[in-house]
């Protein structure tokens, strides 16, 4: 099972194509995220204690970010 699994289970990883691979220093991409083979999404999920995910965000871009204010109300609802 490849690290990624999980994210790969949830969309919010996928396989890095093998020409944009290339043009990556492997081993600083292996250091920073675990794995030289995948690339994965910031994301923000939020469970409530039955498991129930009260919020799911993801983004590709990592510029565009979720409001803090918008995780607080998912807390205190």
């Amino acid at each position: 099972m490849p690290k990624a699994a999980f994210g790969l289970k949830c969309g919010i990883s996928y396989r890095m194509p093998d020409d944009l691979a290339e043009t990556l220093p492997c081993d600083q991409f292996h250091q920073r995220h675990g794995s030289a083979d995948f690339f994965r999404h910031s994301g923000v999920f939020i469970a409530d204690r039955q498991g129930i995910v009260r919020l799911s965000y993801t983004e590709p871009d990592y510029e565009k970010r979720l409001e803090p204010q918008t995780i607080l109300e998912t807390l205190t609802d």
